[in-house]
């Protein structure tokens, strides 16, 4: 009997579900069933799925009707009879290992519902996404998701199937099922811990035409109403199960930091009902009952004050103030909020790239170049860091610098494009001289 279900939502997929299906019958664990449900039938995609035979049997249903993204994943999640799942999109691949590795690392976490690894992203670009851990109580689960900035990479977990005869599923809503592989890993920490392989076992295809990128060509006012939805579906699962009022007005802050960097980097800022903010904790606070089972009294607000965890939260809102000024071109306010945030929660290397970016926009590249060499010490897995030192020695004209910067870069797959054009550069106008 198949240990494991491997889900594939498919749509239009007969340009690249054969690479996907090839990633599942490598894999180094055979007890595997596969389930491909197609939504869209206008293509050769039924005909290349009849193609194979997975040792732990395949099954294929092609819609009548079309089901949507969200639609078509729960309809294969109602179909799953194994003790364990795995959804895969028909364009993304796995490493030989990942069922294998994965589900030895979820049967070995008896207090974890899924076991997820870091993501590779390839296509249009070459991103790294770290999955972290998310264990402890249920209070701390659904705060550090907050807190660890929110990722949708449960979704691409090994998880157990006792979390769907519970009722879980994707959640819907009306602009395309918007963030709802954000929800799926908080609410499928209602159930128990996140375990991660820390390893680059899953690979997601970027592409143009995905249904993410689709997004951009969304009117600002559109995606705000998106986000706003998001953020009450994932309020109400806060404010039901984190029975600690501290605790539930820390994720509440959190969730709402979240959804405030979101909205700047996604660039809302001409819209004049975009949600602004001063002190952080006071929206959240003044919304608070003062007295009742959810009462948070005057003693606990000024414990929240002291809390490290506040402070995490305070930087994510600093970021997001800082990426406004950016946009606006006032760049040494935004170098100095980039910098308050770092100082607040110095494991968010994102802050302190901002900040060197600030700097070069301002032609301060050597201050600039102490970041690269700061960051790239502190992050050395972040191959940003050796860009930025790369156009901050190219703008002091120290060439042989910035090639070394570059070179360095290359070691990263993400920013390999970066510095193959600044390798380029560089040759350019040395032999112009």
């Amino acid at each position: 009997m198949a240990e494991v279900s491997i889900c594939i939502p498919a749509y239009r997929a007969a340009g690249f579900i054969r690479q996907t299906l090839d990633s599942v019958l490598n894999q180094t664990h055979s007890e595997i069933r596969v389930l491909v449900s197609i939504d869209s039938n206008d293509d050769d995609t039924e005909t290349i799925c009849r193609g194979y035979s997975p040792p732990g049997g395949l099954r294929i249903w092609v819609q009548e009707r079309n089901l949507g993204w969200a639609g078509n994943v729960n309809f294969l999640l109602d179909q799953v009879d194994t003790p364990y799942f795995a959804l895969l999109p028909h364009d993304d691949l796995l490493e030989p290992d990942y069922i294998a590795a994965l589900l030895e690392a979820l049967k070995q976490a008896p207090d974890c519902v899924f076991a997820q690894s870091h993501m590779q992203q390839f296509g249009t670009n070459e991103n790294l996404r770290v999955a972290t851990e998310l264990r402890g109580n249920l209070d701390e689960r659904l705060l550090q998701f907050y807190l660890k900035g929110a990722s949708g990479l449960p979704l691409r977990a090994v998880t157990d199937s006792g979390i769907l005869k519970q009722g879980h599923r994707l959640r819907y809503n009306r602009h395309d099922s918007f963030a709802a592989e954000v929800l799926w890993g908080l609410e499928a920490l209602c159930y128990g811990g996140g375990c991660v392989v820390p390893r680059p076992l899953y690979l997601k295809h970027t592409r143009p035409d995905s249904l993410i990128p689709g997004r951009k060509v969304w009117s600002p006012a559109k995606r705000l109403d998106a986000l706003r939805i998001h953020s009450a579906q994932a309020k109400r699962v806060l404010i039901e199960h984190i029975e600690n009022p501290q605790m539930r007005v820390l994720a509440l802050m959190a969730c709402d930091a979240w959804g405030q960097k979101y909205i700047e980097t996604a660039k809302y800022f001409e819209l004049e009902n975009a949600p602004k903010h001063g002190e952080v904790l006071l929206p959240v606070l003044s919304q608070m009952p003062v007295e009742g089972d959810a009462a948070i009294d005057q003693a606990g607000i000024d414990s929240l004050l002291k809390d490290p965890r506040t402070s995490m939260i305070k930087s994510r809102m600093r970021f997001a103030d800082g990426l406004r000024l950016m946009h606006d071109g006032k760049m040494a306010d935004a170098a100095r909020l980039f910098r308050e945030a770092f100082e607040l929660d110095r494991n968010s290397p994102q802050a302190l790239l901002r900040q060197g970016h600030c700097l070069i926009k301002n032609k301060q590249f050597d201050d600039a170049l102490e970041i690269a060499d700061s960051g790239g010490s502190l992050f050395p897995m972040n191959g940003e860091f050796a860009v930025l030192g790369a156009r901050a020695a190219f703008g002091l004209h120290r060439l042989d610098e910035s090639r070394a910067f570059a070179e360095l870069a290359l070691e990263y797959p993400q920013q390999r494009r970066s510095a193959e054009a600044f390798l380029a550069m560089i040759a350019k106008m040395q032999s112009a001289c």
